[in-house]
């Protein structure tokens, strides 16, 4: 609605609370006011209680961190295209969102994939919608469009997706050999950055689980000395001495959020203590201990700072560019780290136990997949939590160690 800044504002969406020449749409078309306007403070007010309700809203409707970012992001993304071109933003017109996807897909750097356009479109809507609420609560109601709820943008857009994809560049599995020199030289344990991705890479493997189930883990704990207990109601829960299944130390971890997998249904996955020739409870152990995440909060939120106390509120979403950067730093750029993504430690875990002989429906237990088509015979066999303790304990480690 601003002619100065196209709706790029200091929080990525205008506040019209600097520009002098806004613009209001009617339903008699779009009226520029003059810094001499008497009602021009008035217009402003209006304008900026209606975005800022608009994106209180966004907010409240999509809970997840990320959901809100990526919102975020993708308005940026429109209004730095807007005043690229010296268009109005909000309220987008039809024609507007048509170049924009045409931008997008030929002449932008880089081009972007269609889901990608898709998201971007269906943020402006969502903002559109909340500054449509706002609107029918003024005297005179507002009249704005919804141009990217049109059937126009719809199919556009749909089209490309269906047609216009981006090649994937498919990922690829690890040895275990490469997977520990990323492991043991691939994070800097000297920072705080470094022990989290180190921990969450670890987690992320052994358990194994994908990238979001991890970033969910809830942890609840105190620390006597130099122990670390955690309470009945912590999805992580540490054993130093074991229990009557495991007499030797382990980790036992509920995941509530993973395929297959509800808060009422969750997964329970063990760690055995050594692993990879490794003390993989104690690093775990020792994370929680020195660094203390936030207790009744996500044992794997990031830290704010190299060094401090300080954490994020909201779950870890950079593990797939930090694991990346891992394998540049640990392999000395001997391999592409795009070929490489979040899901490789526990995909490669897989890979690793099929090539120790690990029988089939063992390994599906382990990693919480589900067969369609598993023998007669599996269904008078259940994969104990002592059975998996035992089979990633004996899991082979790396030939050099």
């Amino acid at each position: 609605m601003c002619a100065e800044c196209a709706g790029a504002g200091r929080i990525n969406t205008c506040t019209i609370i600097e520009c002098v020449r806004c613009q209001l749409v009617k339903s008699a078309g779009t009226r520029t006011l003059s810094s001499g306007d008497s009602t021009l403070d008035q217009h402003r007010l209006l304008l900026l209680q209606g975005h800022t309700a608009a994106l209180t809203q966004l907010r409240q409707d999509f809970l997840r961190g990320l959901t809100t970012k990526r919102h975020i992001y993708n308005l940026k993304s429109w209004t730095d295209y807007c005043q690229l071109m010296g268009v109005r933003a909000y309220p987008p017109a039809v024609h507007d969102l048509e170049l924009f996807v045409a931008h997008a897909l030929t002449t932008r750097q880089p081009v972007l994939d269609p889901a990608s356009i898709k998201l971007t479109i269906g943020a402006i809507s969502g903002y559109m919608i909340q500054l449509q609420r706002v609107g029918l609560t003024v005297d005179p109601p507002w009249v704005l469009e919804n141009a990217a709820k049109s059937s126009v943008i719809t199919n556009l857009v749909n089209t490309c997706v269906t047609n216009y994809k981006l090649p994937v560049r498919a990922k690829q599995l690890m040895s275990v050999e490469i997977l520990c020199e990323v492991l043991f030289k691939g994070f800097d344990n000297s920072t705080r950055y470094g022990l989290h991705q180190l921990v969450f890479f670890i987690l992320s493997m052994c358990l194994p689980c994908r990238p979001g189930g991890v970033a969910r883990i809830k942890i609840s704990y105190t620390v006597f000395g130099d122990r670390v207990c955690t309470t009945e109601d912590s999805d992580i829960r540490f054993y130093p001495e074991g229990t009557p299944i495991w007499r030797r130390a382990y980790i036992l971890v509920r995941i509530a959020c993973e395929k297959n997998v509800t808060p009422d249904n969750p997964a329970w996955r063990q760690i055995p203590g050594v692993m990879l020739g490794r003390n993989i409870y104690s690093i775990i152990h020792d994370y929680v201990l020195t660094q203390r995440p936030p207790s009744g909060g996500y044992m794997m939120v990031a830290p704010k700072s190299p060094q401090g106390t300080t954490f994020h509120d909201t779950p870890y979403t950079n593990f797939n560019p930090a694991f990346q950067k891992a394998v540049s730093r640990g392999l000395n750029g001997a391999l592409d780290a795009r070929d490489y993504g979040g899901g490789t430690p526990r995909k490669s875990f897989a890979q690793w136990m099929n090539a120790a002989g690990v029988p089939r429906h063992v390994m599906a237990d382990i990693c919480g997949w589900s067969l369609r088509n598993r023998d007669a015979m599996d269904g008078y066999m259940k994969t104990t939590p002592e059975m998996v303790l035992r089979v990633k304990s004996s899991l082979p480690a790396p030939a050099y160690s």
